[in-house]
């Protein structure tokens, strides 16, 4: 898988709800053929970019704040519509990246629960 399939993946996983994200992830693993820990492996890579990105200023999006009356520059967002051409509306920021980092953990989870039953009946 590219990056930019992980990425694309982690978008879309934006667009089921709360519920059904995990769900999303185990049938996209599924899907593809990959065992589930190097599915979570690419996929936690490519999160690491996105939290990356959306934690570092911008320097073309500020603003003077009130108190020092200097400029105060924004964190990155990342906008959906732009990045999957309308398929995907929203953004991504440094405030609901976890959105995307819940489910990966709880999939995470799942997988390896799932690993240390099969080793516990050998």
């Amino acid at each position: 898988m590219t990056s930019n399939e992980a990425k694309m993946m982690l978008f879309e996983s934006f667009s089921h709800s709360k519920n059904t994200r995990v769900d999303f992830f185990i049938n996209k693993q599924k899907e593809l053929g990959k065992t589930p820990l190097n599915f979570l492996y690419e996929l936690l890579l490519e999160l690491e970019n996105l939290y990356q990105k959306v934690n570092t200023f911008t320097y073309k999006s500020w603003e003077i704040d009130e108190i020092t009356k200097k400029k105060k520059y924004h964190k990155q967002i990342i906008l959906l519509n732009t990045e999957t051409n309308g398929l995907i509306y929203g953004q991504i920021d440094c405030n609901n990246i976890f959105e995307i980092s819940e489910p990966l953990l709880e999939y995470g989870k799942l997988i390896s629960n799932k690993s240390n039953k099969k080793k516990s009946k050998k």
